[in-house]
């Protein structure tokens, strides 16, 4: 019997998963933009009087919807991303070794959590259904794969970066060690070239070029202006104040996909070896234009 009906399932969830998140967003905006004119006609209408006490306390109520309305955001795309990736599970070969995914919980910003093991610490005979290639981060030799990552696929680079592909090419999973390594070359055109790209967003590395991080496409991702230049820039500061400081740091990232090639979201696990390591969830949103 063909798995393609399973996939196909898979994949429809990944894509619904971004456009209810899309969705979500939009009616959160509305929600925010209705509490705040509640909140001042309220004060409008107390303002001199004995019930001007009532503003005040609406503020609770009104931070509680926006809250209820963001959670709201947050279940659908986990339990969307849970679904899909237990349907990728089901269509894996019966003798494989790997577990079904625990879902993740996504939220709006980076929240810290246990990892129940340091990140690096799988070893790739763990995943023997996937093929592993060894590569160089630059030269010419292995531009190609650099440049288009073959699928379903475990690419070592440099000895220091391992990426995991999906079926479609894309770079789902990576592991690195982050030592003092000499800064890898910026490749500006492939930033401003990558696929998925949507308006106002950057060509993100998932490791960063001045933590040895590759210019290719293997290592970059459509992510959004703020989030590329905000959240996860905050992360690689932090990484690279250890790693200055002659530390090392254990990093896992997990990279989620809607239906394209534009990520939804990002599991990223990070801390020096030994430590109990901590987990951000990051959401790749869409940078919005500032009206005029």
């Amino acid at each position: 019997m063909s798995d393609r009906p399973i996939r196909d399932g898979a994949d429809g969830l990944r894509g619904a998963q971004g456009d209810a998140l899309g969705e979500i967003d939009g009616v959160f905006e509305v929600v925010r933009g209705d509490a705040e004119n509640v909140r001042r006609l309220v004060e409008q209408a107390t303002r001199g009087t004995s019930a001007a006490g009532t503003a005040a306390e609406l503020d609770p109520v009104v931070r509680g919807l926006l809250a209820d309305v963001r959670r709201l955001g947050d279940d659908v795309g986990s339990i969307l991303a849970g679904a899909a990736d237990d349907l990728d599970y089901v269509v894996r070969a019966p003798d494989s070794e790997a577990k079904p995914p625990a879902a993740a919980t996504m939220a709006g910003a980076p929240v810290a959590e246990t990892s129940p093991g340091a990140p690096g610490a799988v070893a790739l005979d763990e995943v023997p259904e996937l093929p592993v290639i060894k590569i160089s981060g630059e030269g010419p030799e292995h531009e190609d794969i650099r440049k288009s990552p073959p699928p379903s696929t475990v690419i070592v680079v440099d000895e220091a970066v391992v990426y995991t592909t999906d079926h479609l090419g894309r770079v789902i999973l990576v592991r690195a060690t982050l030592v003092k390594r000499p800064p890898a070359p910026r490749k500006p055109y492939a930033q401003r070239k990558l696929a998925g790209k949507i308006e106002m967003d950057d060509g993100g590395h998932l490791v960063a070029s001045v933590l040895g991080g590759t210019g290719d496409e293997v290592n970059l991702v459509p992510m959004g202006r703020q989030v590329n230049r905000s959240q996860y820039a905050t992360l690689e500061k932090r990484w690279r104040k250890v790693v200055k400081a002659g530390g090392t740091v254990e990093v896992e990232i997990v990279v989620r996909y809607g239906a394209g090639r534009r990520p939804t979201y990002f599991i990223v696990t990070h801390g020096p070896p030994g430590e109990e390591p901590v987990t951000d969830v990051i959401r790749n949103r869409p940078t919005k234009r500032r009206s005029q």
